[in-house]
């Protein structure tokens, strides 16, 4: 099984479902959370939230391994989807874009940076498959998609089309 699972929503992932298998036992264990591994690791200041928000995720990831539980650790990277709240980049557009008056600009910060997005749907597919595939125990999955990428400048033109608004988009300190 691969680790890397695939939307299957294509307004901003490509199609592909993950797999299914049976359900798992009570005797499984998931950790969700969000930690990027990266070759060479630069510690922002200790008294950064980054930080401490960095480091109770592997902190908290380390204690699942040594609990000797069959346990898979699941990283959950911007999922989308209803009630999902506003702080997150897709509805907190879409609010802007709608209370912004006709005709006026949307201030869009970091319009170059990328990401990928995985609709909530979705995600629940790639947990599903994550805790009912014996293959992932003991393996961290970072559960989203890992293509297209989307600069989040496209995705400001993708929410004010979706709202039906003429507003005109100016790039925002990144």
């Amino acid at each position: 099984m691969s680790m890397v699972m695939r939307s299957r929503k294509p307004a901003l992932a490509p199609t592909k479902a993950a797999p299914t298998a049976p359900a798992a036992g009570p005797e499984s264990a998931v950790s969700t959370g969000f930690f990027c591994a990266l070759p060479v690791l630069v510690m922002p200041p200790l008294d950064s939230a980054r930080t401490s928000y960095m480091l109770s995720k592997i902190y908290g990831e380390a204690m699942c391994h040594a609990s000797g539980l069959p346990i898979s650790i699941v990283r959950p990277h911007n999922v989308y989807g209803p009630r999902m709240g506003l702080s997150h980049v897709i509805p907190e557009l879409l609010k802007r874009a709608h209370d912004a008056p006709e005709g006026s600009t949307l201030e869009v910060f970091s319009v170059e940076h990328t990401r990928t997005f995985c609709y909530v749907d979705d995600a629940v597919v790639q947990l599903r498959a994550v805790a009912t595939v014996p293959d992932s125990v003991g393996k961290a999955v970072n559960l989203g998609t890992s293509r297209p990428e989307c600069t989040i400048g496209h995705l400001a033109e993708l929410v004010v089309a979706a709202t039906g608004r003429r507003l005109h988009i100016t790039p925002g300190p990144t």
